[in-house]
């Protein structure tokens, strides 16, 4: 396992909402000094329901690959790869824009 690299305690982060599958989300991220993301929250649905708590999940995997070195954009690729938008997962959503972004 490599290093884990840590966010500075002070830095800026974005927030989104998106509706997907007639889910509200809330999405959070944060980026490494030199601009790569570090670091996703992403809430769903009622605080504290299954949904919420699987995006939660699911958000804090991602955010600990990209902290230990996982490329943002393969973290994007192999989230539940789904040909159809409407299959896919708020994390999957939330990761392929900020790849989007940071391409």
């Amino acid at each position: 396992m490599s290093d884990r690299r840590r966010l500075p305690g002070r830095r800026l982060t974005q927030t989104a909402s998106f509706v997907h599958d007639g889910h509200p989300y809330v999405a959070s991220w944060s980026r490494f000094e030199d601009g790569t993301l570090g670091e996703i929250f992403l809430a769903a649905g009622k605080a504290n329901s299954t949904l919420d708590v699987l995006a939660g999940d699911a958000a804090m995997a991602v955010s600990l690959a990209l902290q230990h070195g996982c490329p943002q954009g393969r973290s994007s690729q192999v989230i539940r790869r789904q040909a159809r938008p409407r299959q896919w997962t708020g994390i999957r959503i939330t990761a392929h824009q900020q790849a989007r972004h940071q391409a």
